[in-house]
């Protein structure tokens, strides 16, 4: 029964990356190249991993649990650091 949630649940997760996702649907990828080049984490990536991560397992589908933990991770550290005002190499 909940497999049949799951195309439900994708489409949901696609629309809300695309209006309102502000890069971070570019997930890892985005975490490196803010990482080289010294950009911001857009903090909306959190929030969104994780609500996007819980509703998938919701509708029975399949998320890996070390790429969640790894973005929200970076996320909560870019925007401690950038509240703390750490220097560069901090950050």
């Amino acid at each position: 029964m909940t497999f049949a949630l799951l195309p439900v649940v994708s489409v949901f997760i696609a629309w809300l990356y695309r209006n309102h996702g502000r890069g971070a649907a570019r997930g890892n990828n985005l975490v490196i190249d803010c990482v080289v080049s010294g950009k911001r984490i857009p903090s909306v990536m959190a929030p969104f991993t994780f609500v996007c991560f819980v509703a998938t397992h919701l509708a029975g589908g399949s998320a890996g649990h070390d790429v969640m933990a790894v973005q929200i991770g970076d996320t909560i550290t870019d925007f401690v650091s950038g509240r703390f005002e750490l220097g560069e190499c901090d950050h």
